[in-house]
């Protein structure tokens, strides 16, 4: 059994959906991050960081902590055997792993927060914008005639997938038809049973736990 402590933050939501996608036993413990659960001795305990999401794996060799959304994914797919490819398939799904974590998320997460804080339209959003759609004609790029961005269904779509439902991402997205093929991937992504599970039970930061 796995216990996944998270929240419905971008990177608590992709830890739950590769979850729900690998079929992995896990017990989901919400952490209010609204009302400092992330700073309690008893989560501090676990990752000092103070930082969801966390993992801690009670397998055979006992207790397994393990935080940073990436690393995790990297583990869970080693785990399962699932979504990580083999030869030049998994260094392009590390690849694009790294391009979700480092450029996309990032750049989407920090306007989205800014916008939150400051207030939509401010200079700070607007530069994290910027280099949103920099990353967004990429990705563009990069699904011409690919059903998932290392051709195979794969964490780095995984990685990608909670920063591009952001609502400020995602009306980048829609307006003016600038992305057919992120759109036809994005719908993809959402039609997978365990991807639509995880978005569902990871709701946003202030409820009380897991639907």
């Amino acid at each position: 059994m796995i216990d996944c402590y998270s929240c419905g933050t971008t990177n608590g939501q992709r830890v739950v959906c590769m979850l729900e996608e690998t079929g992995l036993p896990y017990r989901p413990i919400w952490i209010d991050i609204a009302r400092g659960e992330h700073r309690t001795p008893a989560f501090l305990a676990i990752n000092p960081a103070g930082a969801i999401p966390v993992v801690v794996d009670h397998g055979s060799d006992g207790p397994l902590a393990l935080s940073q959304s990436s690393a995790i994914l990297l583990y869970l797919a080693e785990k399962s055997g699932m979504l990580l490819g083999a030869g030049e398939a998994r260094l392009r799904t590390i690849e694009w792993l790294q391009f979700a974590m480092s450029d996309m998320a990032c750049a989407s997460a920090s306007a989205f927060q800014v916008g939150r804080a400051l207030g939509a339209g401010h200079a700070a959003q607007s530069f994290f914008l910027a280099r949103t759609k920099r990353f967004l004609d990429v990705l563009e790029h990069r699904l011409e005639g690919r059903a998932f961005v290392a051709d195979a269904l794969s964490i780095a779509d995984i990685a990608l997938y909670p920063n591009v439902i952001l609502p400020v991402v995602a009306a980048m997205i829609d307006e003016g038809g600038a992305y057919p093929n992120i759109r036809r991937w994005r719908d993809r992504v959402a039609a997978r049973p365990g991807i639509a599970r995880g978005i569902a039970i990871a709701p946003a930061p202030g409820s009380s736990n897991f639907k």
